[in-house]
């Protein structure tokens, strides 16, 4: 290439100031521009990272809060087995009656029936 260009050759040879200023300059460009390179990729892993915390933390709040409230819904649901027979609904406080839902199953016998 430089047989074709015979010009090249004596740029390489002798650089004049003007070409020394032109590979400072690009030089300088290309720095900047791995700078800028670096500090985008840098960027993006960051809210990358922030993302991730707040999902992870997210997660633990919620698993958190439903632990809670099952909790509170077992203590709420929580009825001693003397309350179920009615002895202590009338004397004791914190046991009043509910409404409750009373299901009457049939099973039909097969080998009965036949």
């Amino acid at each position: 290439m430089l047989k074709r260009f015979p010009w090249l050759l004596h740029s390489v040879d002798q650089p004049s100031i003007g070409d020394r200023i032109i590979a400072a300059l690009l030089a300088v460009l290309a720095l900047a521009v791995a700078v800028v390179l670096i500090l985008g990729f840098g960027f993006v892993l960051l809210v990358a990272a922030i993302l991730a915390i707040k999902l992870v933390l997210g997660l633990a709040i919620y698993r958190w809060w439903m632990q809670r409230r099952e909790r509170q819904m077992r203590a709420d649901n929580f009825r001693p087995k003397a309350y179920e027979d009615g002895s202590t609904a009338g004397t004791q406080p914190g046991f009043e009656p509910r409404n409750r839902l009373t299901i009457d199953v049939q099973v039909i016998d097969k080998k009965r029936d036949s």
